[in-house]
């Protein structure tokens, strides 16, 4: 096994985004941020909606164990951007986009083989038609094991086999066994 890629930690909310916006093409806007989102960002960035913008939103040290490879729990984070349409309510709209991420992400690898499966996932609502903003925020979480350091790579192992003839097996009959695949 050789290391991740160096860049996994930054390219990561851009690479859910890709696969969220492949199950959600009718999003305006699908892509990854830096850090946590909340209508103070909202109120100084211009989103289209309905958005799904990914988070990393840090992580901690995750389970040991054995071997040199230590574990972490990526803290994510997906926010649901959505506004009132003529056909749909932001909140319904809202509400459907969570219920599509809810099927999507859990267990998910994202293609990468130094991720375990995204597990924990809560939805939560930040602002509601209740609010007298004329949006619907949401905010999925999920944890996302990892791995950044691979495993070292091992001596090759050399393989023998060797085949004996009943009765003459065991370790007194070792010098009579002919090698299988032996050079002559």
């Amino acid at each position: 096994m050789s290391d991740p890629r160096a860049d996994l930690l930054a390219a990561l909310p851009d690479l859910i985004a890709a696969r969220i916006k492949l199950t959600l093409p009718e999003l305006k806007t699908c892509k990854g941020q830096a850090g946590r989102f909340d209508l103070e960002a909202l109120k100084k960035k211009s989103i289209a909606a309905p958005a799904v913008l990914i988070s990393n939103l840090g992580f901690a040290q995750g389970e040991a164990f054995s071997g040199p490879s230590p574990s972490f729990l990526l803290e994510m984070a997906a926010y649901v951007i959505t506004k009132d349409t003529i056909t749909l309510p932001r909140d319904q709209a809202a509400a459907t986009i969570c219920q599509t991420l809810a099927r999507l992400i859990p267990e998910r690898i994202w293609g990468e083989r130094d991720l375990g499966p995204a597990r924990d996932l809560r939805g939560i609502p930040l602002l509601t038609a209740a609010s007298d903003h004329a949006v619907s925020l949401w905010a999925i979480t999920w944890r996302q094991p990892i791995t950044l350091t691979g495993a070292p790579l091992s001596e090759p192992q050399p393989i023998s086999l060797y085949v004996g003839q009943s009765p003459q097996i065991g370790a007194e009959h070792e010098d009579s066994y002919t090698q299988i695949g032996e050079t002559p």
